[in-house]
């Protein structure tokens, strides 16, 4: 996986998806140079590929919200159920062919299936913003889903109804 990519999506993700619901990535540049520079590479680069879950909902609010905060970087979505991304991955992974910059789907299939094999990067790194950095600025902080507590993160917490 180039790190560009992966770095700028997932930071892209958690902006987007964070409690602060902030007004798009335009809104900070010039606030971190670090930043700055990553999306200058990603330009550069010019493409993203991010593996999300079959809704076509998630699919229709990931695409509009890229597009207006990064125009110069197409977006590829790999649509698809957890179990058959993770496997799509893993499969690309072996054969050398890092395709999949980022995966959003479910704890159990990524645990499973990417943290077991070692084809995860420590997220905190990753987390370039302050505003994304600070657990305050999240619904009950920063939640993981891994013993270590650096590789599979939630930016979204939600209960479930049962009967």
């Amino acid at each position: 996986m180039r790190p560009v990519k992966k770095i700028l999506l997932f930071i892209v993700a958690l902006v987007l998806n964070s409690p602060l619901h902030l007004a798009g990535a335009q809104s900070l540049q010039g606030k971190n140079n670090e930043w700055d520079k990553l999306v200058a590479a990603a330009n550069k680069e010019g493409k993203v590929v991010v593996s999300i879950p079959t809704s076509a909902e998630l699919r229709t609010q990931f695409e509009s919200a890229f597009r207006a905060a990064f125009p110069g970087i197409d977006l590829e979505l790999d649509v698809g159920r957890g179990g058959s991304n993770i496997n799509k991955i893993v499969e690309e992974h072996n054969a050398g062919a890092r395709r999949v910059d980022l995966h959003i789907g479910g704890t159990v299939s990524i645990i499973t299936g990417l943290l077991e094999q070692n084809l995860l990067e420590p997220i905190m790194p990753m987390m370039m913003l302050p505003e994304v950095k600070d657990p305050r600025n999240w619904w009950a902080g920063h939640l993981w889903a891994d013993h270590a507590k650096r590789d599979v993160y939630s930016f979204t917490a939600y209960i479930t109804e049962t009967a």
